[in-house]
């Protein structure tokens, strides 16, 4: 954490930040924040007094999402508070990125599990009533919000329609 008077002087840093700058409280206390980090989102919040929330820092090869907030007294801008959150961008990435590969891996196995075992294909009678069967399956497929009811004596293939029709 960091918290720069309205002149862009650093008037108080906690220790965490000096280990990351590699810096001693007197280099940094009492100079610009400029000179310190001059890519510091600091002085943009003190010139617009707006907010800049969630951004992403690095410095000296730390990556970390960082959030920059002006102190504002009697309606004006007086100082800014900034902190960061030292976690690597690029590990939590890959964390995502974890996630979503065992998130897939588990969607397709219970799409596996629950998808048709048969397709229409595999219903290979040749006569009339099997065709016309088959036909009206199809048809009843392309609507999900049919109920259809199989029945037929065993041996008849009701569960191969049953799985081409889900």
């Amino acid at each position: 954490a960091i918290i720069v008077c309205n002149n862009g002087t650093v008037v108080f840093i906690n220790k965490t930040y000096l280990d990351v700058l590699g810096k001693k409280k007197e280099e940094v206390v009492g100079k610009n924040v400029g000179d310190i980090t001059p890519e510091s989102r600091t002085l943009t919040v003190l010139r617009t007094g707006k907010a800049i929330v969630g951004y992403n820092w690095s410095v000296n090869g730390y990556n970390m999402i960082a959030c920059a907030l002006p102190i504002i007294k009697d309606g004006k801008v007086v100082a800014c508070f900034a902190y960061s959150l030292f976690m690597d961008i690029w590990d939590a990435k890959d964390l995502v990125n974890n996630l979503m590969s065992e998130l897939n891996m588990y969607r397709d196995e219970v799409r596996n599990l629950y998808s048709a075992r048969h397709g229409f294909s595999e219903i290979i009678g040749q006569a009339r009533n099997i065709q016309d069967m088959k036909f009206m399956a199809q048809k009843a497929a392309l609507h999900p919000s049919i109920t259809v009811l199989v029945t037929g004596e065993s041996g008849t293939g009701k569960e191969l329609f049953a799985h081409a029709i889900h």
